[in-house]
């Protein structure tokens, strides 16, 4: 008896799913987080994290030295993720008492910013959060801190900022339809 021949399976053309909102593409944005609160050891943990992905270019901005002693150039691709965690960290004292002048906000800026903490965030969504005031346990926004953004990154970070505002309205208007 011959043996038999699997049947090819007719091809079929795919295209990709075209999105508008799916597709829109975030800047990568690095900007200052500034802690205007009192709490001279503040903290704030969110969820999500940077991947950064890096691989050898010659025109790489990033230089390592190998084990064999050779300077190599890389390229980064830095890209927002939900999974993992960050830590931003707005100590203005070290464990000794030190001021840590590294974090602190130069003397070139508003008067109200000089020498308040302040860190660099990457991650959009933890931008925003940090515009409209990260949650404390009880769920209450904490508004001590502002977002020092770049001109070329206002327009994107504001519409981020009223995509989310809009969403946890309509999350609220929702749940007060439920309990009502």
């Amino acid at each position: 008896m011959p043996e038999k021949q699997p049947r090819e399976a007719p091809l079929e053309v795919e295209q990709p799913l075209n999105v508008p909102s799916a597709r829109a593409e975030i800047p990568f944005m690095r900007c200052r987080v500034v802690y205007r609160g009192a709490k001279a050891n503040m903290s704030v943990a969110m969820s999500g994290s940077i991947l950064i992905t890096q691989f050898e270019d010659p025109s790489g901005s990033v230089e390592k030295t190998d084990k064999d002693g050779n300077v190599r150039k890389y390229k980064e691709i830095r890209k927002a993720v939900s999974g993992g965690m960050s830590s931003y960290d707005f100590s203005t004292h070290d464990l000794k008492g030190d001021l840590i002048r590294e974090r602190l906000m130069p003397a070139t800026v508003r008067e109200d910013l000089r020498g308040k903490p302040y860190s660099w965030v990457e991650h959009a969504g933890h931008l925003v959060d940090f515009y409209l005031g990260p949650r404390n346990r009880d769920g209450v926004r904490q508004q001590e801190f502002e977002v020092m953004v770049k001109p070329e990154h206002r327009s994107v970070l504001e519409e981020l900022v009223r995509m989310t505002q809009r969403r946890e309205n309509r999350r609220r208007a929702e749940l007060a339809e439920v309990v009502s």
